[in-house]
């Protein structure tokens, strides 16, 4: 707008002077000069605003280029990661699973992504899983779990989950992403670090019965 009418003031006054110097303010002359005006100044406006759209076209390329970049380093860190990483909807559907996580169960992205996984959890804990993540809320969006699977070789294997709860703008949860790593080795630890605690103990108990029959 500003241009617009620093135009007609300028080109009037030009176009003027020049009619009344040089034309002796011929009307004929004038109406001439103002189609021409009109003409060029549509070209100077096709050309700024040209120059305009290209401009912001290149800013949009080069934003979205940018973006590309981050999210292919953000998927690649993902991917990389030494743990398994999955977001799923509050249902338990999969929609999106790391590298690690399909080597873990010896599957594709392909065969998991859709699927449940709540539904094929070890039987005694899908309902645990439920109430677990109904247990979520704004002032309460991260919590951790542990879950138990039943590998195709029968024998079980543990995992340790950290949750993180994604909400809508009315407070809604979404989705959820997690954390997830093999804690196996250290469940069979633990174990084993009971059951010595247990075998001595039985042996203590045994020797108090023996020497009070003794006495």
């Amino acid at each position: 707008a500003a241009f617009a009418a620093l135009w007609i003031l300028v080109s009037d006054t030009l176009a003027h002077q020049i009619i009344i110097h040089v034309f002796s303010a011929d009307p004929n002359v004038l109406t001439e000069i103002e189609i021409y005006k009109g003409w060029l100044f549509i070209a100077v406006t096709a050309s700024l605003l040209y120059i305009a759209l290209r401009r912001d076209m290149t800013i949009q390329s080069d934003l979205e280029d940018s973006l590309r970049k981050s999210e292919a380093h953000h998927r690649s860190l993902i991917e990389s990661h030494p743990n398994m990483i999955v977001r799923f909807l509050p249902d338990g559907t999969l929609t999106y699973v790391n590298e690690k996580y399909c080597q873990y169960y010896g599957k594709t992205s392909d065969d998991l992504l859709g699927k449940n996984f709540i539904e094929i959890a070890h039987h005694d804990q899908p309902q645990a899983i439920r109430d677990y993540l109904a247990s979520f809320s704004r002032e309460k969006p991260v919590a951790s779990f542990e879950q138990v699977d039943e590998m195709p070789d029968g024998t079980k294997r543990w995992r340790q989950w950290v949750d993180h709860a994604i909400f809508d703008e009315q407070g809604n949860i979404v989705e959820f992403q997690s954390d997830g790593r093999d804690v196996t080795e250290h469940k069979q630890a633990e174990a084993a670090l009971q059951a010595e605690h247990d075998f001595a103990l039985q042996i203590l108990n045994n020797m108090g019965q023996g020497l009070t029959v003794l006495n």
